[in-house]
């Protein structure tokens, strides 16, 4: 697992009123599963974000 610092995040909160964070670090396999990982995380859909590796976690 690698970790990634993911900010700058849209989130897909179809008119709700929530708080979400706009800057998070999250444990994935890779990156083109992050948008999963934030959604299975936070219980909403992503529209945008950055994104750097931070480190790889020990497995």
């Amino acid at each position: 697992m690698t970790i990634f610092r993911v900010y700058d995040i849209v989130w897909d909160v179809d008119g709700a009123s929530v708080t979400l964070p706009s800057e998070v670090e999250i444990a994935c396999a890779d990156m083109e599963f992050l948008p999963d990982a934030l959604s299975d995380a936070y219980g909403w859909l992503v529209k945008d974000f950055k994104v750097c590796r931070k480190t790889r976690a020990e497995d």
